[in-house]
């Protein structure tokens, strides 16, 4: 998704780190945001937002992407964002 909504050759930042027994990889895009009013849905199945309905897909990367960390112990959330990018985070049980 972060390449899928960016503009060409716009940079995509990843980072890892350890936190409270859990691995956080966070991923910041400068792509096109999603509006404030339309978050909470974000992870619905199907839903695709009003800057992302003219750009093929099915509305379910996000929902998928959510219940497989669940499935994993994990969590999968929207950190931040606005007009020029967004952060999404997933974080994972570390391994006992």
């Amino acid at each position: 998704n972060a390449l899928k909504y960016s503009p060409p050759r716009a940079p995509i930042e990843l980072s890892l780190t350890i936190s409270g027994g859990a691995a956080h990889v966070r991923v910041e895009d400068h792509g096109v945001g999603v509006p404030a009013d339309e978050r909470d849905r974000l992870f619905t199945p199907y839903f695709r937002t009003r800057r992302t309905r003219d750009i093929p897909g099915s509305g379910l990367g996000l929902h998928v992407s959510r219940r497989f960390a669940e499935q994993h112990g994990g969590r999968l959330w929207l950190d931040r964002s606005n007009d020029v990018g967004s952060t999404f985070v997933l974080a994972l049980p570390l391994a006992g």
